[in-house]
């Protein structure tokens, strides 16, 4: 694997981020209703998606297709 700088040093601390929010989500016991909810809606309770950078991919098609749209 090859990183670049300060490459290593974020991957360890989203690393440790993601073991204390699994930690946590473990800690907490689920009741009857979040299961039932959950199964009949199929939304995840709760998901650990951290998002470091805008999406600059999806505006710029966006743009694009707004633009040939008008």
């Amino acid at each position: 694997m090859w990183f670049d700088r300060d490459e290593a040093t974020h991957l360890r601390q989203l690393m440790q981020d993601s073991a204390i929010h699994a930690e946590a989500m473990n800690s907490r016991k689920g009741t009857i209703k979040s299961y039932i909810f959950q199964l009949l809606t199929q939304f995840p309770l709760e998901v650990w998606n951290p998002v470091r950078h805008r999406p600059v991919l999806v505006y710029s098609l966006l743009t694009a297709v707004l633009v040939t749209f008008f």
